[in-house]
């Protein structure tokens, strides 16, 4: 937790969480079910491949009530999922009143759906079978959905099936939306 808190205060543009370049990168993430490094030609790069259903997942931190405290409001995930297959992302955030809201972003839901704790959010328009930068704008859903202001980011879960290469957070909206209006 102290790593990341002191990445946030240093006030840079983004805060990388995961890449899988390097030694031993998800030594800080809880994995289970079919989870296993590899090199991507295609990119020329390692990621991290995620097969198998709902129970393969990459989680930080590992133990779910460290938290992460995340202050920055746009989070991307450098992946691509294959057609056809489920893929889905939870986040616990933190907002301004101390109250932990979960977001699940799922290509399975069909509708929005929400609890005063809890929102559920569908991907059905994301692109597959390519490289995205899955671009998440959790200020505006903690603002628009259940009307607080976002604190911080304490959890970020990643489901199969997908290979994942980066996880970040960007203080600003990513230049690649801003063409789109997202």
């Amino acid at each position: 937790k102290q790593w990341y808190q002191r990445r946030v205060r240093e006030g840079g543009a983004h805060v990388e969480i995961f890449s899988a370049q390097g030694k031993d990168p998800a030594a800080k993430w809880k994995q289970s079910g079919k989870v296993q490094r590899i090199f991507d030609k295609s990119i020329k790069s390692y990621v991290y491949l995620l097969e198998g259903g709902p129970a393969t997942k990459m989680q930080i931190p590992r133990d779910e009530r460290q938290g992460l405290s995340l202050t920055q409001h746009f989070l991307v995930l450098q992946l691509s999922v294959p057609l056809g297959v489920g893929f889905n992302v939870q986040i616990l955030a933190t907002d301004t009143l101390n109250s932990k809201r979960r977001i699940f972003l799922s290509s399975a839901h069909k509708d929005i759906s929400h609890t005063p704790l809890h929102t559920r959010l569908p991907l059905g328009m994301m692109v597959r079978g390519q490289w995205v930068n899955l671009a998440i704008n959790i200020g505006s859903i903690i603002t628009s959905i259940f009307n607080s202001t976002l604190k911080s980011t304490e959890l970020i879960c990643v489901s199969a099936s997908c290979k994942l290469r980066k996880v970040f957070t960007m203080r600003h909206q990513p230049h690649f939306l801003h063409n789109r209006g997202g």
